[in-house]
């Protein structure tokens, strides 16, 4: 099924500083936001510390050129 034919928005959790401590790379983040963006995903939820992550404005940056609104979730 095409993604525009989809009624609701579409939605996505993101660990982007997971537990293991395994973080991205800019570039490797600067990929999945350009995929997320060219799938179609309305909302996005950054989730398990992302303000940890160096390269958040980065990211935040890309995603928004993108038309995706962004929810930080702070524990």
């Amino acid at each position: 099924m095409p993604l525009d034919n989809l009624d609701a928005p579409l939605r996505l959790t993101w660990d982007l500083c997971p537990k293991s401590g395994d973080h991205l790379s800019l570039n490797d983040l600067n990929r999945v936001a350009e995929r997320l963006i060219d799938a179609g995903i309305f909302y996005l939820s950054l989730e398990e510390q992302p303000l940890l992550h160096q390269d958040l404005p980065d990211l935040l940056a890309e995603l928004a050129t993108g038309g995706c609104q962004i929810s930080l979730i702070i524990g």
